[in-house]
């Protein structure tokens, strides 16, 4: 009832009241009532209710926040002392790390000469995935062609295939039967 008289004390647009207030069971006559009498309830503050974490993993900020009114200040009574939120630090379970490559390796060519093959190669270490984070998407080993400049006369023949000694054996009849030829034909001049 005090709470009705102290609203009613603040309303300028509203004449004489009349009528009945029931409050705890008791049921009194709103001109008849002196809230004089009341005595003064201080506020008291209700439980915290607490906010979710503003991450889903790692650090975030959690807030709670609480009201006056368990009980309501009335009858001139005081308002609840203290601030009605507050702001907590929340630590959840480790974040996801996702694997990301690093830098390329720059390995030799294949030849010291001419055109040949490099092979590059990159570890997925920067960073590693972690926490059920997703491994390096691609290839960790890259071949490129490489160019070592012109190769120098002396090494232009040894490109060729080593000749095998069925090879070598026919060349070298070739060659004694040319030369018998050569023979039979200066004896025959």
């Amino acid at each position: 009832m005090a709470d009705f008289f102290e609203w009613r004390s603040n309303q300028t647009n509203i004449g004489r009241l009349s009528g009945t207030c029931t409050d705890f069971n008791l049921t009194t006559d709103i001109n008849s009532f002196n809230a004089s009498k009341c005595p003064k309830v201080d506020g008291g503050w209700s439980s915290w209710v607490n906010s979710t974490c503003s991450a889903t993993c790692g650090n975030g900020i959690q807030s709670r926040n609480r009201t006056c009114d368990s009980p309501l200040p009335s009858a001139g009574g005081k308002y609840c002392e203290g601030s009605n939120e507050e702001s907590l630090k929340c630590s959840l379970t480790d974040c996801p790390v996702d694997g990301q490559w690093g830098a390329w390796s720059t390995g030799t060519c294949s030849v010291t000469c001419g055109n040949g093959i490099r092979y590059r190669n990159r570890r997925c270490d920067s960073p590693p995935s972690s926490n059920n984070g997703q491994d390096c998407i691609g290839s960790s080993t890259l071949h490129v062609i490489c160019n070592s400049g012109v190769c120098p006369e002396s090494c232009k023949g040894s490109r060729k295939k080593p000749e095998s000694k069925r090879m070598k054996a026919r060349k070298w009849k070739r060659y004694q039967y040319r030369q018998l030829n050569r023979r039979a034909d200066t004896h025959h001049k």
